[in-house]
Protein backbone atom coordinates (compact mmCIF):
# COMPACT_ATOMS: atom_id res chain seq x y z
CA UNK A 1 0.00 0.00 0.00
CA UNK A 2 0.96 3.42 -0.97
CA UNK A 3 0.39 6.61 1.08
CA UNK A 4 1.68 9.70 1.22
CA UNK A 5 3.14 11.39 4.09
CA UNK A 6 3.92 15.04 3.06
CA UNK A 7 3.22 16.21 -0.40
CA UNK A 8 7.05 16.07 -0.83
CA UNK A 9 7.38 12.36 -0.67
CA UNK A 10 6.39 8.76 -1.02
CA UNK A 11 6.33 5.65 1.41
CA UNK A 12 5.98 2.45 0.16
CA UNK A 13 4.39 0.26 3.08
CA UNK A 14 7.29 -2.49 4.11
CA UNK A 15 10.52 -0.12 2.27
CA UNK A 16 13.07 1.44 4.20
CA UNK A 17 13.17 3.77 1.29
CA UNK A 18 11.31 7.51 1.10
CA UNK A 19 11.67 9.26 -2.08
CA UNK A 20 11.22 12.61 -3.28
CA UNK A 21 7.77 12.99 -5.73
CA UNK A 22 9.80 14.92 -8.13
CA UNK A 23 7.14 15.12 -11.12
CA UNK A 24 9.84 16.25 -13.45
CA UNK A 25 11.56 12.74 -12.43
CA UNK A 26 8.67 11.08 -12.53
CA UNK A 27 7.15 12.34 -15.95
CA UNK A 28 10.87 11.51 -17.31
CA UNK A 29 10.75 7.80 -16.26
CA UNK A 30 7.06 6.93 -17.04
CA UNK A 31 7.74 6.20 -20.61
CA UNK A 32 11.22 5.31 -20.24
CA UNK A 33 10.11 2.17 -17.74
CA UNK A 34 7.06 1.29 -20.23
CA UNK A 35 9.05 1.22 -22.72
CA UNK A 36 11.88 -0.99 -20.60
CA UNK A 37 9.10 -3.28 -19.42
CA UNK A 38 7.10 -4.24 -22.75
CA UNK A 39 10.84 -5.00 -24.44
CA UNK A 40 11.16 -7.79 -21.53
CA UNK A 41 8.23 -8.70 -21.15
CA UNK A 42 7.72 -9.44 -24.77
CA UNK A 43 4.28 -11.28 -24.93
CA UNK A 44 4.75 -13.59 -22.27
CA UNK A 45 1.75 -15.86 -21.07
CA UNK A 46 3.43 -16.50 -17.81
CA UNK A 47 3.30 -12.71 -16.48
CA UNK A 48 1.59 -9.45 -17.44
CA UNK A 49 2.88 -6.35 -18.30
CA UNK A 50 1.65 -4.74 -15.54
CA UNK A 51 3.60 -6.71 -13.13
CA UNK A 52 6.79 -5.71 -15.44
CA UNK A 53 6.03 -1.86 -14.61
CA UNK A 54 5.65 -2.48 -11.43
CA UNK A 55 8.33 -3.78 -11.07
CA UNK A 56 10.90 -1.44 -12.57
CA UNK A 57 8.76 1.01 -10.63
CA UNK A 58 9.65 -0.36 -7.30
CA UNK A 59 13.36 -0.84 -8.41
CA UNK A 60 12.92 2.98 -9.46
CA UNK A 61 11.82 3.91 -5.71
CA UNK A 62 14.11 1.55 -4.00
CA UNK A 63 17.31 3.44 -6.26
CA UNK A 64 15.64 6.76 -7.07
CA UNK A 65 18.84 8.44 -6.32
CA UNK A 66 20.77 6.02 -8.87
CA UNK A 67 17.57 7.09 -11.13
CA UNK A 68 17.84 10.84 -10.32
CA UNK A 69 21.70 11.33 -11.20
CA UNK A 70 21.67 9.31 -14.38
CA UNK A 71 21.19 10.41 -17.92
CA UNK A 72 18.16 9.42 -19.85
CA UNK A 73 20.73 6.46 -21.93
CA UNK A 74 21.77 4.79 -18.10
CA UNK A 75 17.82 5.16 -16.80
CA UNK A 76 16.93 2.72 -19.13
CA UNK A 77 19.76 0.56 -19.35
CA UNK A 78 19.13 0.21 -15.28
CA UNK A 79 15.09 -0.06 -16.08
CA UNK A 80 16.20 -2.60 -18.55
CA UNK A 81 17.66 -4.56 -16.12
CA UNK A 82 15.09 -4.38 -13.53
CA UNK A 83 12.53 -5.91 -15.70
CA UNK A 84 15.16 -8.18 -17.27
CA UNK A 85 15.43 -9.59 -13.57
CA UNK A 86 11.83 -9.88 -13.06
CA UNK A 87 11.21 -11.74 -15.94
CA UNK A 88 13.73 -13.73 -15.75
CA UNK A 89 12.96 -14.62 -11.92
CA UNK A 90 9.24 -15.51 -13.38
CA UNK A 91 10.24 -18.10 -15.46
CA UNK A 92 12.34 -19.83 -13.47
CA UNK A 93 8.97 -19.59 -10.88
CA UNK A 94 7.29 -21.37 -13.46
CA UNK A 95 9.39 -23.36 -14.24
CA UNK A 96 9.57 -24.60 -10.50
CA UNK A 97 5.78 -24.36 -9.84
CA UNK A 98 4.73 -26.52 -13.35
CA UNK A 99 7.42 -28.62 -14.18
CA UNK A 100 7.81 -26.96 -17.34
CA UNK A 101 10.93 -26.12 -19.03
CA UNK A 102 11.28 -22.86 -20.91
CA UNK A 103 14.39 -21.97 -23.47
CA UNK A 104 16.12 -18.83 -24.03
CA UNK A 105 17.40 -17.64 -26.55
CA UNK A 106 20.85 -17.59 -25.40
CA UNK A 107 20.01 -21.43 -24.68
CA UNK A 108 19.11 -21.95 -28.38
CA UNK A 109 22.16 -20.73 -29.20
CA UNK A 110 24.28 -22.28 -26.61
CA UNK A 111 22.46 -25.81 -27.60
CA UNK A 112 22.88 -25.26 -31.64
CA UNK A 113 26.78 -24.78 -31.15
CA UNK A 114 27.45 -27.79 -28.79
CA UNK A 115 24.06 -30.25 -29.22
CA UNK A 116 22.65 -29.96 -32.74
CA UNK A 117 26.05 -29.38 -35.25
CA UNK A 118 28.08 -31.82 -33.75
CA UNK A 119 28.35 -35.15 -33.98
CA UNK A 120 25.77 -37.27 -32.57
CA UNK A 121 28.30 -39.01 -30.18
CA UNK A 122 29.30 -35.96 -28.91
CA UNK A 123 25.90 -34.98 -28.35
CA UNK A 124 25.13 -34.93 -24.14
CA UNK A 125 21.22 -33.56 -24.32
CA UNK A 126 19.70 -35.84 -26.83
CA UNK A 127 16.05 -34.42 -25.55
CA UNK A 128 17.46 -30.84 -26.49
CA UNK A 129 18.72 -32.13 -29.30
CA UNK A 130 16.28 -33.63 -30.55
CA UNK A 131 13.08 -30.89 -29.49
CA UNK A 132 15.60 -28.73 -31.55
CA UNK A 133 15.86 -30.38 -34.90
CA UNK A 134 12.31 -30.84 -34.51
CA UNK A 135 11.91 -27.28 -34.80
CA UNK A 136 14.70 -26.23 -37.48
CA UNK A 137 12.60 -28.46 -40.06
CA UNK A 138 9.76 -25.49 -39.27
CA UNK A 139 11.80 -22.49 -40.66
CA UNK A 140 12.48 -21.28 -43.65
CA UNK A 141 15.36 -22.59 -45.92
CA UNK A 142 16.99 -19.37 -45.46
CA UNK A 143 16.90 -19.16 -42.00
CA UNK A 144 18.30 -23.17 -41.90
CA UNK A 145 20.72 -21.94 -44.35
CA UNK A 146 21.95 -18.86 -41.69
CA UNK A 147 21.91 -21.85 -39.13
CA UNK A 148 24.06 -23.93 -40.52
CA UNK A 149 26.41 -21.36 -41.53
CA UNK A 150 27.10 -19.93 -38.28
CA UNK A 151 27.15 -23.27 -36.21
CA UNK A 152 27.90 -25.94 -38.59
CA UNK A 153 30.58 -23.87 -40.52
CA UNK A 154 31.57 -21.87 -37.94
CA UNK A 155 30.99 -18.67 -40.19
CA UNK A 156 30.62 -15.67 -39.12
CA UNK A 157 27.24 -13.49 -40.08
CA UNK A 158 28.96 -10.39 -42.19
CA UNK A 159 25.88 -8.51 -42.94
CA UNK A 160 23.04 -7.34 -41.08
CA UNK A 161 20.62 -9.33 -43.17
CA UNK A 162 22.33 -12.57 -42.49
CA UNK A 163 22.05 -11.36 -38.41
CA UNK A 164 18.31 -10.61 -38.89
CA UNK A 165 17.64 -14.09 -40.48
CA UNK A 166 19.56 -15.61 -37.63
CA UNK A 167 18.13 -13.88 -35.01
CA UNK A 168 14.34 -15.37 -36.33
CA UNK A 169 15.16 -18.12 -36.98
CA UNK A 170 16.58 -18.29 -33.14
CA UNK A 171 13.35 -16.58 -32.09
CA UNK A 172 11.19 -18.90 -34.19
CA UNK A 173 12.55 -22.06 -32.74
CA UNK A 174 12.22 -20.14 -28.88
CA UNK A 175 9.07 -19.93 -29.33
CA UNK A 176 8.29 -23.21 -30.84
CA UNK A 177 10.03 -25.03 -27.92
CA UNK A 178 8.19 -23.01 -25.45
CA UNK A 179 4.61 -23.13 -26.43
CA UNK A 180 4.30 -26.65 -26.25
CA UNK A 181 4.83 -27.86 -30.34
CA UNK A 182 7.99 -29.41 -29.88
CA UNK A 183 8.07 -32.77 -30.49
CA UNK A 184 6.65 -35.49 -28.55
CA UNK A 185 6.56 -38.89 -28.22
CA UNK A 186 3.26 -41.24 -29.60
CA UNK A 187 0.98 -42.35 -26.73
CA UNK A 188 2.79 -40.00 -24.00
Amino acid sequence: MMTINREDEWKIEGLEVTAPLDSDLYLSLEPLVVQAASKEWANSHIYELDDVVQAVWLHAMENWKEYEKAETGLRFSMARRAARGFCAKQRVDYMYATGAFLYTPGMVRRLLDTQVYCDPENAADLEARADISEAITYLTRGQKAILYKKFALKEQLLTSAEKSHEFRAITAITHRLNTGLRLHAEGY
